[in-house]
């Protein structure tokens, strides 16, 4: 069993950081001519961090990462957050690379992050005459 560092203690100086995480949100992202998904990953204590998979890394076959799915992740590289805009709190990043592993894991029950609104639900124009949407 690999004890995971928790994302709020993550930092530069972790020489082998291993994280037991939810992949809340994933998205597909293309800076220049790298095309990268991008995840939101969170922690069972609420914490938030974007990690990102370069789509030419490739995982083994037998795994599939989905929105949903928790997973252990060993060997990934941190790097501190200079955008002005980014979409966590955090004050870092994660950035994975040839030598990361991922596994599958048990959901951990009682993670408190919030999940992100479907906003195509929400209805458009004055659906309360007393509020404007």
């Amino acid at each position: 069993m690999v004890n995971f560092i928790s994302l709020s203690e993550l930092n530069t100086k972790i020489q082998f950081p291993a994280i037991g995480v939810k992949i809340v949100r994933k998205r597909s992202t293309k800076i220049g001519r790298d095309h990268l998904s991008t995840m939101l990953l969170g922690d069972s204590k609420g914490v938030t961090i974007e990690g990102s998979l370069s789509y030419s890394l490739s995982l083994p076959n037998e795994i599939e990462l989905k929105e949903g799915d928790w997973v252990e992740i060993l060997n990934f590289e941190i790097r501190r957050v200079f955008q002005l805009h980014r979409t966590t709190k955090h004050k870092y990043t994660i950035k994975f690379n040839e030598a990361s592993l991922f596994r599958k894991i048990e959901p951990v029950n009682g993670s408190k992050f919030l999940c992100c609104a479907n906003f195509r639900r929400i209805n458009r124009g004055l659906y309360h005459p007393m509020y404007c949407i």
